[in-house]
């Protein structure tokens, strides 16, 4: 934008003017995320509606399922996310947690079986901490 001052000044008069209802770069890229859950109630209420004896029935249902897994999926690995951004804050020395790839696969406490101490571990797919 920095070469383009009209354009630039443009979108400033837009995101000021009220009646524009001008969105932010925020407000698009959390779209996405929200068609899933829609996407499930859609097949609900389409199955719903739909009658068993019907021939889309069935391949409905199995679509439901996996819009369901889907979801559940999405919602699992932004807990995880989360998680790591969580760690990576308050934990020093931990800055690269969020590398491409890196993926929190367990947290937890482990106890040694020579002492009554115990560790908190969390399991990454390529590190241990």
């Amino acid at each position: 934008m920095r070469d383009l001052p009209a354009f630039a000044q443009e979108i400033r008069n837009c995101l000021k003017n009220p009646d524009l209802d001008c969105k932010d770069l925020v407000d698009f890229l959390i779209l996405p995320v929200q068609r899933i859950p829609r996407y499930v109630m859609l097949l609900q209420d389409l199955r719903k509606y739909t009658p068993s004896s019907h021939p889309d029935f069935t391949p409905l249902q199995e679509a439901l399922v996996k819009m369901k897994e889907f979801a559940t999926n999405i919602n699992q690995m932004k807990r995880a996310y989360e998680r790591v951004a969580y760690l990576k804050d308050h934990i020093s020395g931990t800055k690269d947690l969020e590398a491409v790839g890196r993926v929190l696969l367990h947290e937890g406490e482990l106890r040694s079986k020579r002492s009554d101490r115990s560790e908190h571990i969390l399991l990454f797919n390529i590190l241990i901490l």
